[in-house]
């Protein structure tokens, strides 16, 4: 017989054996049984069934990490947009309350003008207070602030007028 039809014969043995028939009918001695499993061929069968089978057991796990990956990056994209429109509604938060800080705040009070002092050549009866006795340029002045009083007679009077020494 050949290979084939050897395996045939044999896998119908296994299988009639298996299920407790009575009578087989065909006749299969138990040399060629032997030989069956001891065949080539079927061994091959075997090895190449488990083969197949951890091929797509690895492929089966292959295709659930891919499945497992894709999701984690799904979900990861939308963390980051969860969380830049998040940012993005802070932002517009801030900016709304500094709005209404400002809207809030009076504006600041004008800093008054420093009082410029006499203009140079007026005349004064009085002196203000804290006046400083001073000389320039051997001219006796009255020095108050940043403003120099040069005494003088009016009439019988006496007044000061502003200097610039």
């Amino acid at each position: 017989m050949n290979a084939l039809l050897k395996t045939f014969v044999g896998a119908c043995f296994v299988v009639a054996m298996g299920a407790d028939v009575g009578v087989a009918p065909w006749h299969v001695s138990v040399r060629e049984a032997a030989a069956f499993v001891r065949h080539p061929v079927a061994r091959t069968a075997v090895v190449v069934g488990v083969t197949v089978a951890a091929t797509n057991t690895a492929n089966s796990n292959a295709a659930a990490a891919a499945n497992a990956n894709a999701t984690a990056q799904a979900n990861a994209a939308t963390a980051t947009a969860n969380a830049n429109a998040a940012a993005a509604n802070a932002a517009a938060a801030t900016a709304s309350a500094n709005q209404a800080a400002a809207a809030r705040t009076p504006a600041p009070a004008p800093t008054p003008a420093v009082p410029a002092g006499p203009a140079v050549g007026s005349i004064v009866s009085m002196l203000p207070a804290g006046c400083v006795a001073t000389k320039v340029n051997n001219v006796d002045y009255q020095r108050c602030g940043a403003t120099y009083y040069k005494p003088s007679m009016m009439g019988t009077n006496l007044v000061f007028v502003v200097a610039q020494p």
